[in-house]
C-alpha cells in the first residue's frame, strides 16, 4: 500500500511539473516570438514587398508585383489577386479569374530582417521569409 501511494505521489509530481513548464512555456513564446519583430507601416510594407516574395519555402508564397497584382501559391495551386495597402494593412483580394476581387482579407505585416510575419489584432497567423523572387 506504501508503494502504491509513494508511486502516484511522484506521478501527481511529475504531472504538476510538466503542467507548470507549459505554462511558463506558453506565456514567455509570444514575448520571445515578438522581440526583434517591427510592425510595418503602409510606406515601409511597400517599399518591402514590390517586386519579392513572402514564402514558408515548403507549403505558400505570396509574389507581390508592382502593378497591384500578386501571385499566391497554396501547396501546389497557383491562386492570382490583388494586393495593396488600406491604413497599414496589407490587403490581398482573390480574383474570380475576371480580375474582380470575391474576397479580401487584410491583416498587419511585421519584420525582423528577411523574416515577415502575417499578423491579424497582434497574434500572428503566418510567417516565412522575404525572398528576392
Amino acid at each position: 500500500m506504501k508503494r502504491i501511494m509513494l508511486t502516484l505521489k511522484r506521478g501527481q509530481l511529475q504531472s504538476a511539473g510538466i503542467s507548470a513548464a507549459i505554462t511558463m512555456l506558453c506565456t514567455t513564446t509570444p514575448v520571445l516570438a515578438e522581440e526583434g519583430f517591427k510592425h510595418l507601416s503602409g510606406a515601409e510594407l511597400k517599399k518591402a514587398i514590390v517586386g519579392k516574395t513572402i514564402t514558408d519555402g515548403t507549403h505558400w508564397s505570396d509574389k507581390f508585383k508592382p502593378d497591384g497584382t500578386v501571385e499566391s501559391v497554396m501547396h501546389g495551386q497557383v491562386l492570382g489577386g490583388r494586393w495593396h495597402v488600406r491604413d497599414g494593412d496589407l490587403c490581398i483580394g482573390d480574383s474570380n479569374g475576371k480580375g474582380k476581387p470575391q474576397a479580401e482579407d487584410c491583416f498587419e505585416v511585421w519584420r525582423h530582417g528577411h523574416a515577415i510575419e502575417y499578423r491579424r489584432n497582434g497574434n500572428g497567423f503566418a510567417q516565412g521569409d522575404l525572398v528576392n523572387r
